[in-house]
């Protein structure tokens, strides 16, 4: 099972951008309490805390207490990623470099574990057609609301190039006409090690 490299989780939330304090996921404004949000309260990397017990465990981070360390996000966006990387690791059937992985998170991230653009690079990616699985990503989404956001089609072409960062991947592949000639050699090997060799034959008449 693959996991987000620290790099990737580096350059996510170099993209995503990082809040230490809980706020309003619809104004971007700090909250003090919950009462006050209009939209989600959220921290970190984007993570939503969905009431109840998430709302307890991160009261602590409302404004004018306390704020989470760089370590506690990145632990909190660790135990995220998951929700991404279980999908991938399920759905991808052939060997990927790291650098894929890392671009398919990152990307997924974004747009959605289950977006189409998102099954169309992984299904590339299992036909071993990196450049089309690359391309699938570029073309993902760069509007929002119908509107082009220039952030976004950076973000689609940075995704594409790191998909290509460490290369492609190294497969073992046994081409058919490699196949029989090493049963040739098996066989041939086979027959030296079991036949009489014609010296001893020789020698044992010799002697009756």
């Amino acid at each position: 099972m693959m996991k987000m490299s620290d790099t990737g989780v580096e350059e996510l939330i170099d993209s995503e951008g990082v809040r230490y304090q809980v706020y309003d996921d619809q104004t971007g404004s700090p909250v003090s309490s919950y009462s006050e949000v209009g939209g989600y309260p959220t921290i970190g990397v984007g993570h939503l805390i969905r009431g109840g017990a998430a709302e307890a465990e991160f009261s602590e981070y409302l404004r004018g207490q306390g704020e989470m360390s760089e370590s506690q996000v990145k632990d909190l966006l660790r135990k995220d990623l998951q929700r991404f990387e279980d999908p991938i690791n399920a759905a991808v059937m052939v060997p990927i470099t790291q650098s894929m992985f890392d671009a398919l998170i990152h990307f997924s991230f974004n747009v959605g574990a289950h977006a189409r653009k998102v099954k169309e690079a992984v299904a590339n990616i299992n036909l071993e057609d990196w450049d089309a699985a690359a391309q699938s990503i570029l073309d993902g989404p760069v509007t929002s609301k119908g509107r082009y956001i220039a952030s976004l089609a950076r973000r689609r072409k940075k995704e594409a190039e790191m998909f290509f960062r460490d290369g492609l991947p190294q497969t073992f592949r046994v081409w058919p006409w490699a196949l029989a000639g090493s049963s040739v050699v098996l066989l041939f090997a086979l027959y030296v090690r079991f036949r009489e060799p014609q010296w001893a034959g020789a020698l044992t008449r010799r002697r009756e």
